[in-house]
């Protein structure tokens, strides 16, 4: 069963921010970062439980991937 995956806004904005950063340097790499975090977050639909609850929240409908 697939489930849907939601991005947050602040995740969205976190992500352009690191991207936008990492692209003073090396473009190649900002856009490597947001196709990284793209499929990480698209394979939580059929493997939910990947990433890992979100301490502050608590709530396991929430989760992240950390990528590099």
């Amino acid at each position: 069963m697939a489930y849907r995956v939601a991005w947050t806004e602040s995740a969205w904005q976190e992500l352009d921010a690191a991207a936008e950063y990492i692209a003073r340097d090396s473009p190649h790499f900002a856009s490597a970062l947001i196709h990284e975090a793209q499929l990480a977050a698209k394979s939580l639909k059929n493997f939910p439980q990947r990433g890992r609850v979100v301490p502050e929240l608590r709530d396991s409908a929430v989760r992240e991937i950390f990528v590099k």
